[in-house]
């Protein structure tokens, strides 16, 4: 999974997100969206959020590999459950950011669990020559590539 977001921050920022499916001796599936509000986190997230919503195979082992740091702890140190239990609050009381998709990953992950899945989440170094990994970077660069062109005519 990746996201990449040109203009981070700014009012005009365009954003989007990929995965890459992988299944055995398939060919890999890439799929993008575009992401708003448009930030380059909320584009990390996304992807992962997207690739749970479109899994759906009974009794299947899932393991997504994310280059987000962010993410990775969230998920691994329990983050996600501590700010769920906490009305998506962090330290001092501030909000947890995107907590509509964190929702929403935890509803997906809920889902899959019912039907026998498992979800596992690895980091991996990003632009590190991981080849599903440069695929997910370059389909989401290319789709925020794309919607610029499409916003500019």
């Amino acid at each position: 999974t990746d996201g990449a977001c040109s203009g981070n921050g700014q009012a005009d920022a365009v954003a989007a997100y990929a995965y890459v499916g992988v299944c055995r001796d398939k060919e890999p599936i890439v799929k993008t969206g575009l992401v708003l509000p448009a930030t380059n986190g909320r584009a990390e997230l996304n992807a992962v959020v997207a690739f749970l919503e479109s899994a759906n195979r009974l009794n299947n082992d899932f393991v997504i590999h994310t280059d987000s740091q962010y993410i990775y702890d969230a998920i691994n140190n329990h983050k996600v459950r501590e700010w769920k239990a906490n009305g998506w609050k962090r330290t001092h009381k501030r909000d947890v950011v995107s907590a509509d998709l964190w929702q929403r990953y935890i509803n997906e992950i809920v889902r899959l669990y019912k039907i026998g899945c498992t979800v596992k989440v690895e980091k991996v170094a990003g632009h590190s020559g991981n080849k599903y990994n440069e695929m997910a970077d370059s389909a989401a660069k290319d789709a925020v590539k794309a919607a610029k062109l499409d916003h500019a005519e």
